[in-house]
């Protein structure tokens, strides 16, 4: 009697059923334990059977199991490889901050003259903070992610290194002709010369005036 072909076995629903002389013999499916008769759904996951990638979630199912790519990774489960999100656009850093791909991530730093988590980067105002370099002779201007260093009006220089102007020696200031042009720290003083009167700039000659007295007749 062919108890497998007539359905007479008593083999589990997950097993299969060979006919033997005289009698039959049930073995449980892959995936399954038991003897046959009675068959239990093998946790693979559980039990580390199964070829999930380092880098991959196991899901038990019935009878097998499943394997999905952990974020950050792309592939079948079986094989993973990591997702290069700077390359590929699909960070979230900010427009002033640097992308640095890392196992399974990335990182965002902002850029020099920003600050933030990376994510959110907000200008850095050296001038107001005091973390430029700009001369003590020299304007502070922030900009977007620096800053500018001029220097202010009598010194010359890039505006971190200013250098006092000579007026007097190079001949920009505007002193008299009659008068005397003295340096002075980042500017210039005229003095009319002895004899004239004046702001230096502009220069008078005093008039003398003799007194006199009729003599007699």
């Amino acid at each position: 009697v062919d108890e497998c072909a007539d359905e007479t076995e008593n083999c589990h629903a997950q097993a299969t059923c060979t006919n033997t002389d005289g009698s039959f013999i049930c073995d449980c499916h892959g995936g399954y334990h038991g003897d046959g008769v009675n068959c239990t759904d093998v946790d693979e996951c559980a039990d580390g059977t199964h070829n999930c990638h380092a880098q991959a979630t196991c899901t038990n199912t019935d009878g097998s199991f499943t394997c999905d790519c952990t974020e950050g990774y792309s592939g079948n489960g079986i094989t993973c490889t990591d997702v290069d999100e700077c390359a590929d656009g699909t960070d979230n850093c900010h427009a002033q901050a640097t992308c640095t791909n890392t196992d399974g991530s990335f990182t965002c730093v902002c850029s020099e003259g920003y600050i933030g988590n990376g994510v959110t980067c907000t200008n850095v105002d050296e001038c107001a903070d005091g973390t430029h370099n700009c001369h003590a002779q020299a304007t502070c201007t922030n900009t977007d992610g620096s800053f500018t260093c001029d220097c202010t009006e009598g010194y010359s220089g890039n505006g971190i290194t200013c250098t006092d102007i000579d007026e007097c020696a190079n001949g920009t200031h505007n002193c008299h002709d009659d008068a005397t042009c003295s340096n002075t720290d980042g500017g210039f003083n005229c003095t009319c010369y002895e004899g004239y009167t004046g702001d230096g700039v502009t220069c008078t000659g005093i008039k003398c005036t003799f007194p006199y007295r009729l003599s007699p007749v």
